[in-house]
């Protein structure tokens, strides 16, 4: 299991660390946290949402979906 840190997330979803706290509260993200209070969240966590929002992206605009 790869763990990313708040940062790490927020250059692979393109958007701030802030956007990923908020993801986080919203229960979209899960974080563990270390003993010194950092967020880390799992690669593959991370790659699903993100999946999952290019998914949306594309319904919406009304290309079809391939694979």
């Amino acid at each position: 299991m790869e763990l990313l840190s708040t940062g790490d997330v927020a250059r692979l979803l393109n958007v701030g660390t802030q956007r990923v706290r908020q993801l986080e509260r919203a229960q979209k993200l899960q974080a563990v946290r270390t003993a010194g209070g950092w967020r880390l969240f799992n690669r593959e966590d991370v790659e699903r949402l993100l999946a999952e929002r290019e998914a949306r992206h594309v319904a919406f605009r009304g290309e079809p979906m391939t694979g």
